[in-house]
């Protein structure tokens, strides 16, 4: 066993059926352990759960990524993008009490149904593989956890099954507001793959319903400073694949008006960042040398967070079963 926050962490051999990218959840889950260690004033989240999710494995994997790009030990990216999503989940049903569904795709070790204070009659959709939720679920049990709302969770590959079919089977309603996380997942998606997955959310959104997002710049692919990243997640079977310049335009695209922020801007916000954020923008300023520094793009990566509102005029409720696959 493994001692963390001065809990027995059983060590967890991750089963062969384990999908790899699944494995990308247990990461998540040791930063949330990590960041619920500092004192209450200076976190950006707390989870009770985390340290349990996130097993050796997690922490293993916290490790080597620490290694191979030391900046992820000074910039908190992953709890910068978990209070912005909490934040914007209880800003959003604090002014819409009418919301009662909340859908996770991609769900991973994701435990806002258990740390968050959201109405108890909220209904919160979990999706992801089922070999996620025996492990999830299994670890919640053994600490004796219960969800503070209605917790229903689908297995599902969002590449080949049917989910949105198999949502509506389990009671989820088209025509209600509804909440979606699509967090920690886009990137590890073909642009057909993300286009397809926002277009389908699009044709399950009521009017006036609200989505959150993470995303990154096509930069990042060619950014030498992290290339050692992008071959970790690589070696972990889990390639990143695809990133977005203008993340808004795409979202517009599908019926959405999104805001667009960069993770430096709401780290340096959260206090958490360690300089402040230098501009937006798509061209090298007046005195960039190219030849000396290489091309603008190649060291301008960004990473993006954004909050997205289902436009009213042109929200089509259906659920096309052609279209319920990405």
């Amino acid at each position: 066993n493994a001692e963390y926050m001065g809990m027995q962490v059983p060590r967890f051999r991750v089963m062969s059926s384990f999908p790899p990218v699944a494995l990308t959840g247990l990461w998540v889950a040791a930063y949330r352990a990590q960041e619920s260690e500092r004192p209450d004033y200076n976190r950006l989240c707390f989870d009770p759960l985390a340290a349990e999710l996130a097993g050796p494995k997690g922490f293993e994997l916290v490790a080597e990524c620490s290694r191979v790009n030391p900046a992820s030990t000074k910039v908190p990216f992953l709890p910068i993008r978990t209070k912005f999503i909490d934040d914007g989940i209880l800003e959003y049903l604090s002014k819409n009490p009418d919301c009662k569904q909340l859908v996770i795709l991609a769900a991973g070790m994701d435990t806002r149904a258990f740390r968050l204070p959201l109405p108890r009659d909220l209904t919160v959709y979990e999706l992801d593989h089922k070999e996620v939720f025996d492990y999830k679920n299994s670890k919640i049990s053994a600490l004796r956890y219960d969800p503070v709302c209605r917790r229903i969770c689908l297995a599902a590959d969002l590449a080949a099954d049917p989910w949105a079919d198999q949502l509506s089977q389990a009671g989820f309603c088209i025509h209600q507001k509804t909440i979606f996380l699509v967090e920690g997942l886009y990137m590890y998606l073909p642009h057909d793959a993300v286009e397809k997955v926002t277009g389908l959310l699009s044709t399950i959104s009521a009017p006036h319903s609200f989505l959150l997002a993470d995303m990154q710049s096509e930069a990042v692919f060619k950014s030498a400073q992290l290339k050692p990243m992008l071959d970790f997640v690589t070696s972990i079977n889990a390639r990143w694949k695809s990133g977005y310049d203008d993340p808004a335009k795409m979202f517009a695209a599908h019926g959405w008006d999104a805001t667009v922020s960069q993770s430096s801007e709401i780290g340096f916000k959260y206090g958490r960042w360690p300089i402040s954020p230098y501009p937006l923008r798509s061209t090298a300023p007046v005195g960039y040398d190219e030849k000396q520094w290489g091309p603008w793009a190649s060291v301008n990566p960004r990473s993006w967070l954004i909050a997205a509102s289902r436009r009213s005029s042109e929200a089509t409720l259906q659920l096309p079963q052609s279209r319920s696959k990405l």
